[in-house]
Protein backbone atom coordinates (compact mmCIF):
# COMPACT_ATOMS: atom_id res chain seq x y z
CA UNK A 1 0.00 0.00 0.00
CA UNK A 2 1.16 3.54 -0.64
CA UNK A 3 -0.79 4.84 2.37
CA UNK A 4 1.43 5.74 5.33
CA UNK A 5 0.49 3.77 8.47
CA UNK A 6 -0.92 5.68 11.47
CA UNK A 7 -1.83 2.97 14.01
CA UNK A 8 0.54 1.49 16.58
CA UNK A 9 1.86 -1.82 15.20
CA UNK A 10 4.83 -3.49 13.51
CA UNK A 11 4.94 -3.07 9.73
CA UNK A 12 7.04 -4.64 6.97
CA UNK A 13 8.33 -2.25 4.33
CA UNK A 14 9.01 -3.67 0.87
CA UNK A 15 10.09 -2.02 -2.36
CA UNK A 16 7.40 -1.78 -5.02
CA UNK A 17 7.85 -2.98 -8.63
CA UNK A 18 10.82 -1.21 -10.20
CA UNK A 19 10.08 1.01 -13.18
CA UNK A 20 12.36 3.38 -15.09
CA UNK A 21 11.42 6.59 -16.85
CA UNK A 22 14.14 6.11 -19.48
CA UNK A 23 16.93 3.66 -20.31
CA UNK A 24 16.93 -0.11 -20.08
CA UNK A 25 15.34 -1.97 -17.18
CA UNK A 26 17.93 -4.76 -17.62
CA UNK A 27 20.63 -2.45 -16.24
CA UNK A 28 18.95 -2.62 -12.81
CA UNK A 29 18.05 -6.30 -12.55
CA UNK A 30 21.02 -7.10 -10.31
CA UNK A 31 19.79 -4.79 -7.52
CA UNK A 32 18.53 -6.64 -4.43
CA UNK A 33 15.89 -5.03 -2.23
CA UNK A 34 15.80 -6.04 1.46
CA UNK A 35 12.59 -5.82 3.48
CA UNK A 36 12.63 -3.31 6.34
CA UNK A 37 10.66 -3.13 9.60
CA UNK A 38 8.75 -0.11 10.89
CA UNK A 39 7.59 -0.01 14.52
CA UNK A 40 4.98 2.53 15.67
CA UNK A 41 4.77 2.51 19.48
CA UNK A 42 1.80 3.43 21.64
CA UNK A 43 1.72 7.05 22.85
CA UNK A 44 1.15 8.21 26.41
CA UNK A 45 -2.36 9.44 27.12
CA UNK A 46 -3.17 13.00 28.11
CA UNK A 47 -3.04 13.13 31.95
CA UNK A 48 -6.17 12.06 33.82
CA UNK A 49 -7.46 14.70 36.26
CA UNK A 50 -9.91 14.47 39.18
CA UNK A 51 -11.22 18.05 39.66
CA UNK A 52 -12.99 17.47 43.00
CA UNK A 53 -11.80 15.78 46.19
CA UNK A 54 -14.62 16.16 48.73
CA UNK A 55 -18.29 15.36 49.25
CA UNK A 56 -20.91 15.76 51.98
CA UNK A 57 -21.18 12.66 54.16
CA UNK A 58 -24.48 10.92 53.46
CA UNK A 59 -24.51 11.97 49.81
CA UNK A 60 -22.92 9.94 46.99
CA UNK A 61 -19.78 11.23 45.31
CA UNK A 62 -20.07 11.45 41.51
CA UNK A 63 -16.74 10.62 39.89
CA UNK A 64 -15.82 13.12 37.19
CA UNK A 65 -12.50 12.65 35.41
CA UNK A 66 -10.99 14.80 32.66
CA UNK A 67 -8.20 14.05 30.22
CA UNK A 68 -7.17 10.70 28.77
CA UNK A 69 -6.86 9.68 25.14
CA UNK A 70 -8.08 6.89 22.90
CA UNK A 71 -10.94 4.43 23.25
CA UNK A 72 -9.88 2.39 26.30
CA UNK A 73 -12.44 1.59 29.02
CA UNK A 74 -12.50 3.69 32.19
CA UNK A 75 -12.39 1.59 35.37
CA UNK A 76 -12.90 3.02 38.90
CA UNK A 77 -12.01 1.33 42.19
CA UNK A 78 -11.86 2.42 45.86
CA UNK A 79 -10.14 1.24 49.02
CA UNK A 80 -10.72 2.44 52.56
CA UNK A 81 -8.82 5.43 53.88
CA UNK A 82 -10.08 6.67 57.24
CA UNK A 83 -13.71 5.87 56.37
CA UNK A 84 -15.38 2.46 56.40
CA UNK A 85 -17.75 0.96 53.85
CA UNK A 86 -16.11 2.63 50.84
CA UNK A 87 -17.90 1.34 47.72
CA UNK A 88 -17.96 2.35 44.06
CA UNK A 89 -20.83 1.33 41.76
CA UNK A 90 -20.55 2.61 38.21
CA UNK A 91 -19.23 6.14 38.68
CA UNK A 92 -20.67 6.72 42.19
CA UNK A 93 -18.76 6.36 45.48
CA UNK A 94 -20.54 5.89 48.84
CA UNK A 95 -19.35 5.26 52.40
CA UNK A 96 -20.94 4.29 55.74
CA UNK A 97 -18.87 6.64 57.92
CA UNK A 98 -17.17 10.00 57.69
CA UNK A 99 -13.59 10.07 56.51
CA UNK A 100 -11.70 9.37 53.31
CA UNK A 101 -11.76 6.75 50.55
CA UNK A 102 -8.83 6.20 48.17
CA UNK A 103 -10.14 6.41 44.59
CA UNK A 104 -8.22 5.09 41.59
CA UNK A 105 -9.36 5.75 38.01
CA UNK A 106 -7.73 3.83 35.16
CA UNK A 107 -8.24 4.38 31.43
CA UNK A 108 -7.17 1.20 29.67
CA UNK A 109 -4.76 1.09 26.77
CA UNK A 110 -6.02 0.67 23.24
CA UNK A 111 -4.27 0.17 19.93
CA UNK A 112 -2.54 3.56 20.01
CA UNK A 113 -2.31 4.63 23.69
CA UNK A 114 -0.77 3.23 26.87
CA UNK A 115 -2.72 2.83 30.12
CA UNK A 116 -3.26 6.00 32.21
CA UNK A 117 -4.07 6.15 35.94
CA UNK A 118 -4.93 8.83 38.50
CA UNK A 119 -5.54 8.38 42.25
CA UNK A 120 -6.72 10.66 45.06
CA UNK A 121 -8.26 10.60 48.54
CA UNK A 122 -11.95 11.57 48.45
CA UNK A 123 -13.11 13.13 51.75
CA UNK A 124 -16.67 12.68 53.02
CA UNK A 125 -17.27 15.54 55.46
CA UNK A 126 -20.12 16.54 57.78
CA UNK A 127 -20.65 20.28 57.92
CA UNK A 128 -21.55 21.49 61.42
CA UNK A 129 -23.02 24.91 62.20
CA UNK A 130 -21.42 26.84 65.08
CA UNK A 131 -23.07 26.43 68.48
CA UNK A 132 -25.57 29.09 69.49
CA UNK A 133 -24.14 31.53 72.03
CA UNK A 134 -25.26 31.07 75.63
CA UNK A 135 -26.71 33.89 77.68
CA UNK A 136 -24.41 35.39 80.31
CA UNK A 137 -23.30 38.57 82.01
CA UNK A 138 -20.00 40.16 82.89
CA UNK A 139 -17.03 37.96 81.94
CA UNK A 140 -19.43 35.25 80.69
CA UNK A 141 -21.34 37.48 78.28
CA UNK A 142 -22.09 35.69 75.03
CA UNK A 143 -20.37 36.57 71.78
CA UNK A 144 -22.14 36.09 68.47
CA UNK A 145 -20.41 33.82 65.94
CA UNK A 146 -20.85 33.02 62.28
CA UNK A 147 -19.26 30.83 59.66
CA UNK A 148 -17.47 32.59 56.82
CA UNK A 149 -18.11 30.72 53.58
CA UNK A 150 -16.40 31.60 50.31
CA UNK A 151 -17.99 30.21 47.16
CA UNK A 152 -15.56 29.60 44.32
CA UNK A 153 -17.56 30.08 41.13
CA UNK A 154 -14.71 29.10 38.80
CA UNK A 155 -15.01 25.66 37.24
CA UNK A 156 -12.24 23.32 36.22
CA UNK A 157 -11.46 23.96 32.52
CA UNK A 158 -12.94 21.63 29.89
CA UNK A 159 -12.70 21.86 26.08
CA UNK A 160 -15.87 20.64 24.37
CA UNK A 161 -14.99 21.46 20.75
CA UNK A 162 -12.94 23.55 18.33
CA UNK A 163 -14.55 25.57 15.54
CA UNK A 164 -12.27 23.75 13.08
CA UNK A 165 -9.74 20.93 13.26
CA UNK A 166 -7.76 21.96 10.14
CA UNK A 167 -5.87 25.22 10.29
CA UNK A 168 -2.94 27.27 8.98
CA UNK A 169 -0.59 28.98 11.46
CA UNK A 170 -0.89 32.80 11.58
CA UNK A 171 -3.94 32.64 9.26
CA UNK A 172 -6.83 30.63 10.72
CA UNK A 173 -9.12 32.24 13.30
CA UNK A 174 -10.10 29.60 15.85
CA UNK A 175 -12.85 29.38 18.48
CA UNK A 176 -12.21 27.08 21.47
CA UNK A 177 -15.49 26.14 23.18
CA UNK A 178 -15.90 24.80 26.71
CA UNK A 179 -16.09 26.00 30.33
CA UNK A 180 -13.75 27.27 33.03
CA UNK A 181 -11.62 29.51 30.80
CA UNK A 182 -10.63 31.92 33.57
CA UNK A 183 -8.09 34.21 31.95
CA UNK A 184 -7.40 36.00 35.25
CA UNK A 185 -6.22 32.79 36.90
CA UNK A 186 -2.49 33.21 37.68
CA UNK A 187 -1.78 29.76 36.22
CA UNK A 188 -3.87 30.23 33.05
CA UNK A 189 -2.05 28.98 29.95
CA UNK A 190 -3.21 28.20 26.41
CA UNK A 191 -1.01 25.92 24.30
CA UNK A 192 -1.09 24.52 20.77
CA UNK A 193 0.97 21.29 20.83
CA UNK A 194 3.50 22.81 23.30
CA UNK A 195 3.44 26.27 21.67
CA UNK A 196 2.23 28.83 24.23
CA UNK A 197 -0.33 31.25 22.81
CA UNK A 198 -0.91 34.96 23.42
CA UNK A 199 -3.19 37.59 21.93
CA UNK A 200 -6.42 35.67 22.62
CA UNK A 201 -9.74 36.94 24.00
CA UNK A 202 -12.17 35.19 26.36
CA UNK A 203 -15.89 35.94 26.54
CA UNK A 204 -17.39 37.10 29.89
CA UNK A 205 -18.99 33.69 30.49
CA UNK A 206 -15.52 32.07 30.27
CA UNK A 207 -16.86 29.54 27.75
CA UNK A 208 -15.11 30.62 24.54
CA UNK A 209 -11.58 31.60 23.54
CA UNK A 210 -11.00 33.46 20.25
CA UNK A 211 -7.51 33.37 18.74
CA UNK A 212 -5.54 33.29 15.52
CA UNK A 213 -3.49 30.07 15.41
CA UNK A 214 0.01 31.20 16.51
CA UNK A 215 3.20 30.94 14.48
CA UNK A 216 5.18 27.74 14.95
CA UNK A 217 2.12 25.63 15.72
CA UNK A 218 2.39 21.97 14.74
CA UNK A 219 -0.28 19.33 14.49
CA UNK A 220 -1.41 18.31 17.97
CA UNK A 221 -3.98 18.84 20.67
CA UNK A 222 -5.00 22.15 22.24
CA UNK A 223 -4.65 22.47 26.03
CA UNK A 224 -5.93 24.97 28.59
CA UNK A 225 -4.39 25.01 32.08
CA UNK A 226 -5.64 26.83 35.20
CA UNK A 227 -5.20 26.31 38.92
CA UNK A 228 -8.35 24.16 38.74
CA UNK A 229 -6.92 21.61 36.32
CA UNK A 230 -6.00 20.80 32.72
CA UNK A 231 -8.30 20.62 29.68
CA UNK A 232 -7.30 18.81 26.48
CA UNK A 233 -9.15 18.87 23.15
CA UNK A 234 -10.59 15.49 22.17
CA UNK A 235 -9.11 15.64 18.66
CA UNK A 236 -5.88 17.11 17.31
CA UNK A 237 -5.73 20.39 15.42
CA UNK A 238 -4.18 19.52 12.05
CA UNK A 239 -1.87 22.24 10.76
CA UNK A 240 -1.52 22.55 6.97
CA UNK A 241 1.48 24.27 5.34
Amino acid sequence: TATAPTFSDTYTVRADTLTVASGLLSRYRAITYVDGTLQINRAQQAPLILPQFSSVFGSPYKVIVYGGSGTGDVIESVTAGTATGCLVVGDTVTTTTEGSCFLTVTKAQDRNYETATVSAFIYFITWVAPAAPTVGTGPTIALNSKSDVTVDIDLAPMITSLSTYAATAEVTSLLINGVGFNGSDPLFELKFARVAATGFTINPEKTRISITVPAGTRTGKVTVTTSKGLAVSEFSLVITP
